[in-house]
């Protein structure tokens, strides 16, 4: 079994500290050696740019990066200057409140960028501590959320960019 991808976490602060420097630097080389696309729980965009600058330095290129749960970000501008330098831009947490989305999504058409959104779920999870478990279903996106961007006026081929197109490019391995 080989790895997908390689997924680290940040602290949304910058400069970043040097542990998450560290790891950053490390998931660049080990991204050199096997090709596989990093993948970065980022939030705000604050956390985007020295990530970026790590890896750009280090010969990475941007467009195997995947800046995580980036719906955290409020000034939608840095998505476009994200997909600018060529990194992904994912969207989660949509079975907490699909609603959020619509308008970063029609922020992201509006802007031409759509070829470089990512959404999901991230929705509900088993937690080992609690007796009492609540998993959010998977359903909101084709429940919620594509019917109200059909209504918005996306077209199928712009919901299956997301969806289908999108995915498989951001991790598609090439070393």
């Amino acid at each position: 079994v080989r790895p997908g991808f390689i997924k680290i976490s940040v602290d949304n602060i910058e400069p970043l500290d040097s542990l998450h420097q560290k790891i950053v630097y490390a998931a660049g080389l080990t991204h050199l050696r096997t090709g596989l696309t990093i993948a970065s729980h980022t939030g705000k965009s604050t956390a985007l740019w020295p990530q970026l600058d790590i890896l750009v330095d280090l010969g990475v290129p941007a467009n195997k990066f995947i800046w995580v749960h980036a719906q955290n970000e409020e000034d939608l501008e840095n998505y476009v200057k994200a997909a600018d330098k060529g990194c992904w831009i994912s969207l989660d947490g949509i079975g907490w409140g699909w609603e959020a989305y619509l308008d970063k999504l029609l922020f992201a058409k509006q802007n031409d960028i759509l070829d470089h959104i990512l959404v999901s779920h991230d929705a509900g999870w088993y937690d080992p501590q609690k007796t009492v478990q609540e998993i959010q279903p998977y359903t909101a996106l084709f429940k919620y959320l594509i019917p109200a961007l059909k209504a918005e006026g996306f077209t199928e081929s712009e919901i299956q960019l997301m969806l289908s197109e999108n995915p498989a490019r951001a991790y598609s391995y090439n070393k």
